[in-house]
C-alpha cells in the first residue's frame, strides 16, 4: 500500500473536489474527514480551507471558519467568495473596519459582481442606510446563481431591513397623525 505524501505546491484535482462536494450533500463529518486529509495532501490548495471552513460556519464554529477563510484568501486570493466570506466573519463579530480591510480585495471587481454587491449592500447597512443596503442587497440576490448559500443568509438580512423599514414608516406615520390631530387640536383651542 503506497503512502500519501504531501504535494508542496500542488493543488487536489477536480474528482477530489468534485467528491467533497458530493459528500457535503450527504454527510457533513464524512466531508470534514475527506477535507482534512485532503488538506494534509495538498496544503497549498486554497480551495480546501474554503470547503472546510463553510461546513465550520454551518456548525457554528465561527472562528476557526474564520481562520480557515483566512487561510484561503492567503493561498488563492482570486477565490473571492472565500474573501466575501472571511469579511462577513468579521463584520458580524463587529469587526467593521476587519470587513472592509478583507473586503477591499473585491472592489477590483465589476460592479455588478454579486460579491462586491453584497460587500456593499452590507455596509450600507452599518451606515444605516436601511432602503440603499435593501435595494442593493435585492439587486444582488436577483443575479446571484453562483452562491445559493449566501442567498439565504441575504434573504434573512432583507426580511430584517423589511420589519425595520416598515416600523420606521408605521412610525413616521403615527408622528404624522399625531401632527395632524395635535395641529388640529392647537387650531381649535385657539379659536375660543
Amino acid at each position: 500500500m503506497q503512502q500519501e505524501t504531501s504535494v508542496p505546491g500542488a493543488v487536489a484535482d477536480d474528482g477530489v473536489i468534485g467528491m467533497i462536494l458530493r459528500l457535503l450533500e450527504r454527510s457533513d463529518d464524512d466531508a470534514l474527514k475527506l477535507i482534512e486529509g485532503s488538506i494534509s495532501r495538498w496544503p497549498a490548495d486554497g480551495r480546501l480551507p474554503f470547503l472546510r471552513g463553510a461546513i465550520l460556519v454551518g456548525m457554528d464554529r465561527r472562528n476557526e471558519a474564520r481562520s480557515d477563510f483566512a487561510r484561503s484568501v492567503l493561498l488563492c486570493p482570486e477565490l473571492h467568495v472565500a474573501r466575501f466570506m472571511l469579511g462577513l466573519i468579521d463584520l458580524e463579530s463587529g469587526k467593521v473596519d476587519d470587513a472592509k480591510q478583507v473586503w477591499e480585495g473585491l472592489a477590483n471587481l465589476d460592479e455588478d459582481n454579486v460579491l462586491r454587491m453584497f460587500a456593499n449592500g452590507l455596509f450600507e447597512l452599518v451606515a444605516d442606510d436601511f432602503e440603499g443596503a435593501a435595494t442593493t442587497l435585492r439587486a444582488a440576490r436577483a443575479i446571484n446563481h453562483d452562491f445559493p448559500a449566501i442567498n439565504r443568509y441575504v434573504d434573512d438580512v432583507i426580511e430584517r431591513i423589511t420589519s425595520v423599514l416598515n416600523a420606521k414608516a408605521a412610525q413616521t406615520a403615527d408622528n404624522v397623525v399625531q401632527h395632524y390631530l395635535l395641529g388640529g387640536y392647537i387650531a381649535s383651542s385657539t379659536r375660543h
